[in-house]
């Protein structure tokens, strides 16, 4: 079994949560699956608080897998507690390196 249903099945818990009520679960999830040594499940679940933390793409995780945070990030924009350009890193495959190589010194 993936981690993808998992995965899908605590997004759609957490849909109608606030922002702060969605990352306390999302550590518990995060701790639980470190514990039950669900290495899969714990690397999504890790890249989706890295998201509700920075608001930008997590390298590790794939654009598919990325794609599953929308329907949350898209409630939490509705419900005014994210900005609208939330959903800009969802328009774009790949990851806009640029956010994360300036002034680092490294050439495109």
């Amino acid at each position: 079994m993936t981690a993808i249903g998992p995965l899908e099945k605590f997004l759609a818990g957490v849909i109608e949560k606030n922002h702060f009520e969605i990352v306390i679960a999302a550590k518990k999830e995060h701790v639980m699956s470190r514990q039950r040594r669900s290495s899969e499940f714990h690397h999504l679940i890790s890249g989706f608080l890295f998201w509700l933390q920075t608001g930008s793409r997590p390298a590790g995780i794939c654009w598919d897998h990325f794609l599953l945070f929308r329907p949350v990030c898209e409630a939490l924009v509705r419900r005014g507690e994210l900005e609208p350009r939330a959903l800009e890193e969802f328009e774009r495959p790949g990851l806009p390196l640029s956010k994360h190589l300036s002034g680092s010194g490294a050439k495109p």
